[in-house]
């Protein structure tokens, strides 16, 4: 039996390789390409799942009124008797204010304002939207007399 010796490696076979080169640039692009796609693959996985709704646990009542129709959007809403927004031709949405006792220190007053401001606004984009309405006023954006009662 024949024993083979390794052979010396001449400097045209080290210069070669199995991969082809690439530059450092189309590396790094490479690497943002599947950071990129990686990304995209959580938000969309986030976005598949959708919106969860849950129910309240106790509605609470506001001036007599107790929240007890089904809504698709908005869960469970109170409506006056005898409340026709069609009779209406102008609408001023104000500020939903919530309550101090409901609220346990500074975090939750700042959530409390921001989840009413976000309400409010939504609610002057669907009154909008809607059609029903010749006007919807916002009063954060208009200054709106006030009338003494």
């Amino acid at each position: 039996m024949r024993h083979e010796y390794p052979r010396e490696i001449d400097a045209r076979e080290k210069t070669m390789s199995f991969r082809p080169r690439t530059s450092r640039r189309s590396r790094l692009m490479n690497r943002r390409t599947y950071a990129w796609s990686f990304a995209m693959i959580l938000v969309l996985g986030g976005c598949a799942g959708g919106s969860m709704k849950s129910s309240p646990d106790n509605p609470t009542s506001a001036d007599g009124l107790t929240p007890s129709i089904e809504d698709k959007e908005a869960g469970l809403v109170a409506i006056a008797p005898g409340f026709d927004i069609r009779r209406y031709k102008i609408i001023v949405v104000e500020r939903f204010p919530v309550a101090a006792r409901e609220t346990e220190d500074e975090g939750d007053r700042r959530f409390a304002d921001k989840v009413s401001e976000a309400l409010r606004r939504e609610l002057v984009r669907q009154l909008r939207d809607s059609g029903l309405l010749q006007e919807v006023i916002d009063v954060q954006l208009v200054d709106v007399p006030r009338t003494s009662s």
